[in-house]
C-alpha cells in the first residue's frame, strides 16, 4: 500500500526498540490509538514525515518490552514500512492518520 506518513501522526509514536535492521515504534501512552510501526532496512521515522512509503497493514498482540506492561497481549494495528516511494503525497492510497483513526483504542482513551 502507498501510505502517506503525515507529520502530526508520526509524532504520536515513540521509539520502542531496535532489532537488527528494524526500528519499532509504538503510540505514546497518552494516545488513544494502539499501533505499532515496524520500519525496516534502517529507516527512521523522524525522516519520513510528509513522504509516501511502501507499507503493509495488519494486526498483532503487543509485546512485553515494546508496549506498556498493562497492554501486553492487547490487539494493536501493525504497520510495516519497507521503503520510501518517490511520488507526490496526493497519490498515496491512505494516510497514517486514517490508519490511526481505525486502530484499536486504549481503555479510557
Amino acid at each position: 500500500m502507498k501510505l502517506l506518513v503525515d507529520g502530526p501522526s508520526a509524532r504520536r509514536f515513540r521509539l520502542a526498540g531496535e532489532v537488527n535492521d528494524r526500528r519499532y515504534y509504538v503510540t505514546r501512552g497518552d494516545d488513544p490509538a494502539r499501533a505499532i510501526l515496524v520500519l525496516r532496512k534502517g529507516l527512521d521515522l523522524d525522516t519520513l514525515g510528509g513522504y509516501v512509503v511502501d507499507a503493509r497493514i495488519g494486526w498483532e498482540a503487543g509485546w512485553v518490552g515494546f508496549v506498556p506492561e498493562e497492554e501486553a497481549g492487547a490487539r494493536y494495528t501493525r504497520v510495516a514500512i519497507y521503503r520510501r516511494i518517490p511520488m507526490p503525497s496526493r497519490e498515496a492510497e491512505r494516510s497514517l492518520e486514517q490508519i490511526l483513526a481505525e486502530a484499536p483504542r486504549r481503555t479510557g482513551g
